[in-house]
């Protein structure tokens, strides 16, 4: 029990190390781009509102667009899974899986011998999230040197994950209090969905990428 405890403790300080790297990336003058999505996201409300493109306006329309981008992202990743046979890949697999669960939310659903059901996954992602940051930390190392061998993986990773950081503030309306999104109250439903499509689409880039360095990776042992 004791050593189990001892490397709990090495694997929270590595894991809080890197974080600390991550934090330290983000807050650099350099890295502003890796917010574009969001930012080009939440202008994109604005410039559609302004210019009557209605059908961008949409809910439905983009909902159903962030069930076509996970879709396609879990699809990418299921191939880099398979031709790079890590752990750190069937991480993000997995978390990609996890993420359409959760645009599933309130999705009807017609089902054999069960008829119509409504399907509910809010209060699933938060488990889920949970059980993959215990997934991570007990895999941490191979996850981290992951990281350190791909680079640009990681800091392609670094912004989807403030990019879904970021739509979660506008989820949460923490820009009600922030003042600094105009019509904040009229937009904020369209503005949720339509910054989390931005997250998806830095997503499936950042599957697309792993994807080209498993390939690259696979084709590297071959010609060795």
């Amino acid at each position: 029990m004791k050593k189990i405890i001892e490397d709990l403790k090495i694997k929270v300080v590595d894991v809080l190390k890197e974080l600390l790297v991550c934090l330290k990336l983000v807050a650099n003058p350099k890295s502003w781009w890796i917010f574009l999505p969001f930012i080009l996201a939440v202008i994109s409300v604005y410039v559609a509102d302004s210019n009557d493109i209605a059908g961008y306006l949409v809910k439905g329309t983009q909902e159903t667009a962030a069930l076509i981008l996970m879709g396609t992202t879990i699809t990418v990743l299921a191939i880099a899974a398979i031709k790079f046979r890590n752990i750190a890949s069937l991480f993000f697999l997995v978390l990609a899986i996890n993420f359409l669960i959760r645009e599933l939310d309130s999705t009807m659903m017609d089902l054999p011998f069960l008829g119509t059901i409504k399907f509910k996954s809010k209060g699933y992602i938060n488990v889920a999230m949970g059980l993959m940051a215990a997934w991570g930390l007990w895999q941490e190392r191979k996850m981290i040197a992951f990281f350190y061998d791909y680079s640009f993986v990681k800091i392609i990773f670094i912004g989807v994950f403030s990019s879904y950081f970021s739509s979660q503030l506008i989820a949460r309306r923490v820009f009600k209090y922030i003042k600094i999104l105009p019509n904040e109250a009229q937009h904020h439903v369209l503005m949720e969905e339509i910054t989390e499509n931005a997250a998806h689409i830095f997503f499936l880039a950042f599957a697309l990428l792993v994807l080209w360095h498993a390939f690259r990776t696979r084709k590297k042992a071959i010609d060795e």
